[in-house]
Parts: C-alpha cells; sequence; structure tokens
C-alpha cells in the first residue's frame, strides 16, 4: 500500500511522537543574510499630482507687452501712434517744414512696435521644468528593470540524537534557503505610470507657451522666488515639484542594504524534531507500528480529514451520515452474526445428532 506524504501525517500515533521527542535532545541554528535593494520611486506621486497644475499654466500662460521703439524715416511708418505724435513735439529736429496752414511735414518719426510675448521668467521657469521632466523620465525608463525587492539566505543547521524502545538515532541536516520578494508590488505597474506621466509631458510641447519659449534661455539654480511662484497655486505645485527633482538627483536612488542575523528560533526547532521522529519511523522495520494500518482511530481521522478538505457540509450533517452509515453496516453486521450463528448452530446439531448415533450403536 502507498501513501502520500499527507496521509503518513495523518496516521502518524500521536503518543508515540511524544515519547520520541521527549527523548529528544536537538540545537537549531540559523545564520540569515538579508540584502535590500530600495529603488525611490516618491518622486512619481508627486509629479502624478503636480501634472495638471503644470498643465493649467501652460494652456492659460502669463503675458506681457514688449514695447519696441525706433526713429525712422517717415516713408517707413506704418502706424501713428499716440507715442509718435508726444515725441515729434518733443523733438522739432524731426521736422522737415510746417506750411503756411499750419501743417506740420515731419521728416522722421519714431516708430513703435508692440508685441504680446510670454517670455516672462515664471513661464520660462516652467519651460525648463517641462524640459527637465522630458529628461529625467526618459532616464527613469532606462533603469526601470531594476526593482525593489529583498533577497534573503538563510543557512540552518538541525543536530539531534533521540533513544527510545532500547533504539538510538541521530541526525545532522544543513539546510542552504533563498527567496527573493518583490516590494513594490502595486495594481497598475510603475511603467504604465511613468509612460502616461511621459505622454502628458510631451503633449505640453504642442501648446503655444511652450512652443513661443523653444529657445529662450533656460532658468537655473536657485530659482528667483517672485511673488506669481509664492503665492500663486499652481506654481507652488510646480516649484515643490523642482525642488523634490533636486533632492532626488542628488542622491543615488538605488540603495542597498546588509542584514546578517544569527537565531535560534525553539518553534522552529520543535519543527525539525517532528520531522525527525518522521525519519526514524521511515527507517523503522516494524511497519505495522510505525503507520498502523489497523488502527481504527488513524483510519477515521483520515476520513474526517478528507471529509474536511472535500466538503463543505457542518459537522451535524457528518454526525447524520456517520449515524446513517453506523446503522447500515450495524444491521449488516449483524445478519452476517445471525448467518454465521445458524450456520453454527446446524453444524453443532449435526454434531451432536452424530455423536448420538454413534453412541446408540456402540452401547
Amino acid at each position: 500500500m502507498s501513501l502520500n506524504p499527507r496521509d503518513v501525517i495523518n496516521i502518524l500515533n500521536t503518543n508515540e511522537i511524544d515519547t520520541f521527542i521527549s527523548k529528544t535532545s536537538s540545537t537549531f541554528s540559523v545564520n540569515k543574510n538579508v540584502k535590500e535593494v530600495n529603488v525611490d520611486y516618491s518622486w512619481l506621486y508627486v509629479l502624478e499630482n503636480t501634472l495638471g497644475n503644470i498643465d493649467k499654466i501652460v494652456r492659460n500662460p502669463r503675458r506681457f507687452i514688449v514695447q519696441e521703439e525706433d526713429i525712422v524715416i517717415v516713408e517707413k511708418v506704418k502706424k501713428i501712434s499716440q507715442e509718435t505724435i508726444q515725441h515729434l513735439a518733443e523733438h522739432s529736429e524731426n521736422i522737415r517744414d510746417i506750411d503756411e496752414d499750419g501743417n506740420v511735414m515731419p521728416e522722421k518719426l519714431l516708430n513703435v512696435h508692440k508685441e504680446d510675448t510670454t517670455d516672462l521668467y515664471e513661464n520660462r521657469f516652467i519651460y525648463t521644468l517641462v524640459k527637465r521632466l522630458e529628461n529625467f523620465i526618459e532616464r527613469q525608463l532606462k533603469d526601470l528593470d531594476v526593482v525593489s525587492l529583498r533577497e534573503t539566505k538563510k543557512d540552518a543547521i538541525y543536530k539531534a540524537s533521540s533513544e527510545y524502545d532500547n533504539k538510538k538515532a541521530s541526525i545532522e541536516v544543513k539546510i542552504n534557503y533563498e527567496s527573493v520578494d518583490e516590494l513594490n508590488k502595486d495594481g497598475k505597474s510603475l511603467r504604465d505610470r511613468i509612460l502616461a506621466c511621459y505622454d502628458i509631458i510631451s503633449g505640453f510641447g504642442t501648446t503655444e507657451m511652450i512652443k513661443d519659449l523653444i529657445g529662450c534661455s533656460p532658468v537655473r539654480n536657485p530659482i528667483r522666488k517672485t511673488n506669481l511662484i509664492l503665492r500663486e497655486p499652481n506654481f507652488q505645485k510646480a516649484f515643490l515639484l523642482w525642488e523634490q527633482l533636486d533632492n532626488f538627483e542628488f542622491k543615488d536612488p538605488k540603495v542597498v542594504k546588509y542584514e546578517n542575523s544569527k537565531e535560534s528560533d525553539d518553534e522552529t526547532r520543535n519543527e525539525f524534531d517532528l520531522s525527525f521522529f518522521v525519519d526514524c519511523n521511515a527507517l523503522d522495520e516494524n511497519q505495522d507500528n510505525i503507520l498502523k494500518f489497523k488502527d481504527l482511530d488513524s483510519k477515521l481521522s483520515k476520513v474526517i480529514d478528507e471529509y474536511i478538505y472535500d466538503s463543505k457540509d457542518s459537522l451535524d450533517v457528518l454526525v447524520d451520515k456517520l449515524k446513517k452509515y453506523y446503522d447500515i453496516n450495524l444491521k449488516e453486521k449483524q445478519n452476517k452474526e445471525r448467518i454465521i450463528s445458524a450456520i453454527l448452530n446446524k453444524f453443532i446439531k449435526s454434531h451432536n445428532e452424530l455423536i448420538s448415533s454413534i453412541n446408540d450403536i456402540v452401547h
């Protein structure tokens, strides 16, 4: 008869286990080495919560009027402004002649050119931040294969000896155990989140403000804390993101930690003691004592164990089924006993009749 490992455990005699372990002397120690790699993605949360503020700035940029003045010959002046007339009144040297009717004929005039521009320091700050984010994310995507993880290595040693029922056993076990656990598990992958941010930032390049500022002078640290940057909520969030990038880029994003420890765990040692008992049972030649195939409690335990794992019925349902099957089998047993009894009685009767006949012949 072949048993699977769980069956072997189920049919072990608990009294024998207690006796064995009480006679066992054992030691257990483990040397643990932990290597932890932490990749800092704190910037991603700040970025995701700031992109909406940057979007509001680039789609509704601050503007101001740039005025350029130049004195040119009258033929080149396209538009006469209030500033042109005032300048001519203050500079008579630019008058060529005045006719009899008092009409002034200028030789040169002040040409005023006004242009609406977004080339503000605050806008250039946002432009520089957007370009900086593009470069930063491109570098992060290249290193994204490095994930936060914890590598654990354990070297365990278990030694034990036992004397029971005129038997002796000893064991020495060395186990090398390794595990790797990823630390930054979340529903949506980091790559998807970073790529989504990158798409939004790339989209800023299509806005009028960013296109107008192409070729402008980028801002540099330290950032000039103008009233707009300090007080306007969208610029405040953008400035915090800038500082976050500064703090992140000035340190190594990959932090490696090593932890070494030696420990002795009584609970784990007890589990190894039980394993020692199972191993000794496997070597015992008296299989009837070891496996207890005919042991009623072991059989019943196995049936109940399988029932618990394979059925969702309650204990009351199990009891009703057991009573039903018990009554059926009891009747079968009683019927067999009656049949056997009848056969035995018939045999005894025939035997007695035969003995009586022999006695009659003899006497």
